[in-house]
């Protein structure tokens, strides 16, 4: 799936180097800013089709195969959803971050179980309700469960602040800290998918890992100065020797060796002078 400004696409890959869209929908009028797939599976064994789908102002859950809204819900006081992701142990938990520093826990409801609560923080309610709230005192611009525990919530902002939450009650685990990053933002927080309890920190400039149980901030490649800021980094879910960093109009691909890292092949995705203007993917 694929947000830009106010439309979400979603495409399916039924053979291989073929493409095909499977929905193009507006869904507020306003522009999208965060979606996630549901990553767990639901009491038959199965992966709902469930997207979350977040504006400023709204969420909703929709389902592709039902074609169906599964939750609708709107925020209150000015606040702005920021981020969001699924638990990756219920299929019916989901998380959002909002602009007031605010981690929310919610649980869709079966329509038996629906009542159309009024809760203190959203105007109405449908089909869902707020499972914990925790307040913080940073922006959670990045919200990553861990792939080795994931009752471990990690929540981080772009300024650097960063803290591990209990993802089944909110309690703040012993985890917190800062990046330090002195000038720009981080561009993404997440765990190391290599390593347990190692957070990856991606700033502009090069990637870093963090140990948690050490502390000790490690570098482990910077980006050259000719190649321009690095919007993200995307590895090989198979095997760490490989990584690509994810500039505004191409992909630079990295291959780790004995003699460290190897420059390896650039890969244009967008033609000057059009470059990416952060749109928002969701892979399920």
């Amino acid at each position: 799936a694929i947000a830009n400004n106010q439309i979400l696409s979603i495409f399916s890959f039924p053979t291989e180097n073929t493409i095909e869209t499977v929905l193009v929908m507006n869904p507020f009028y306003q522009q999208i800013s965060t979606i996630s797939w549901c990553s767990s599976y639901d009491k038959d064994g199965y992966t709902p089709a469930n997207i979350l789908i977040c504006s400023n102002e709204y969420f909703l859950v929709y389902n592709i195969t039902d074609e169906k809204i599964k939750a609708k819900c709107i925020m209150e006081n000015d606040t702005k959803i920021i981020s969001s992701n699924w638990s990756l142990e219920n299929s019916k938990l989901f998380y959002i971050g909002d602009s007031s520093g605010n981690v929310y826990c919610y649980k869709l409801l079966d329509e038996n179980e629906n009542n159309n609560e009024k809760n203190n923080h959203m105007e109405y309610m449908s089909f869902c309700k707020v499972m914990w709230c925790k307040k913080l005192n940073f922006v959670p611009n990045f919200l990553e469960l861990s792939q080795f525990d994931d009752k471990y919530l990690l929540v981080a902002s772009k300024n650097g602040n960063f803290v591990i939450i209990n993802a089944r009650d909110g309690c703040l685990t012993d985890f917190n800290g800062m990046f330090p990053i002195d000038d720009g933002i981080l561009c993404d927080c997440r765990f190391y998918p290599f390593l347990k309890d190692t957070l990856l920190f991606v700033a502009s400039f090069g990637i870093y890992i963090y140990p948690l149980n050490s502390g000790a901030l490690i570098r482990l490649i910077s980006s050259e100065i000719s190649q321009g800021s690095i919007i993200n980094v995307a590895f090989d879910e198979t095997s760490e020797s490989s990584l690509a960093f994810i500039h505004n109009s191409y992909i630079r691909e990295y291959m780790v060796t004995k003699q460290g890292f190897v420059r390896g092949s650039n890969f244009q995705y967008l033609t000057k002078p059009v470059v990416s203007h952060n749109p928002l993917l969701g892979e399920a």
